[in-house]
């Protein structure tokens, strides 16, 4: 398997064992668009809860690894597609998984789903944290190198804030009800991670739920498109709250 295609698990819901759960597991028996769905990895954990998943790729190798995992497979350049196969008004969730950050064009990405949301869906997009503290690091000392994926992802094409990363949704009509964070995959220093043992990947959740501007490595944004503004009965009924 390619670096490249190795890199597309390496998301926001594969940082650890439960965080599938911890973003997407409120998602059950709905109909779901996972847009640039790379190899399905979240589509596979998304119809294991009774979803049906539908994803776009760009990359035919994606589509038939994707194609077993999912309900069907559409290939699509995000950039330039002006409509999809489905009827309008159809998909209970649409999520951008680390997406949006390798398009020339993530405002158009963003339009091209809003006839197919259904009344009252739920649109989910993750993004990662330019302000990290690695990067913040780097930069102190004159590096902004490209990575084979991450946050210096070499593919990127779009860097974002959590400020900016807001501001791009809210932009295009998006009501964001709620965001969650990732946490920076950095290691605490040998004593410390022996002192913590189990607890280690829960404090660092903690961290970049305190200050994401220095530890989230990635934001994951709830929105919807209120049409009655009754934005927060449609995140209790769809989405529970972060606690």
């Amino acid at each position: 398997m390619s670096a490249q295609i190795q890199s597309l698990e390496q998301k926001a819901y594969d940082a650890h064992p439960s965080a599938p759960s911890l973003y997407f597991g409120d998602i059950v028996e709905k109909r779901v668009l996972d847009v640039g769905c790379g190899t399905g990895y979240l589509a596979e954990f998304l119809e294991g809860r009774g979803n049906e998943c539908y994803g776009i790729t760009l990359s035919p190798a994606e589509a038939e690894m994707a194609g077993p995992r999912m309900t069907r497979v559409v290939l699509g350049d995000l950039n330039t597609m002006e409509s999809l196969p489905f009827p309008e008004r159809y998909f209970d969730v649409v999520v951008f998984a680390d997406v949006l950050e390798h398009l020339r064009d993530p405002r158009h990405a963003l339009q091209l789903v809003k006839p197919y949301l259904a009344p009252s869906a739920v649109t989910i997009a993750s993004i990662p944290n330019v302000a990290n503290i690695e990067v913040r690091w780097n930069l102190l000392y004159g590096r902004f190198d490209y990575e084979p994926f991450g946050i210096m992802d070499e593919t990127h094409l779009r860097f974002y804030t959590l400020k900016t990363a807001k501001q791009l949704l809210v932009s295009e009509g998006y009501h964001i009800f709620n965001v969650k964070m990732t946490h920076w995959n950095w290691q605490f220093p040998t004593l410390v991670r022996k002192l913590l043992t189990s607890r280690e990947w829960e404090i660092k959740q903690r961290l970049a739920q305190w200050w994401p501007g220095l530890f989230a490595s990635q934001f994951v944004m709830y929105a919807t498109l209120p049409e009655d503004g009754s934005v927060e009965q449609i995140s209790v009924r769809q989405m529970r709250k972060e606690k």
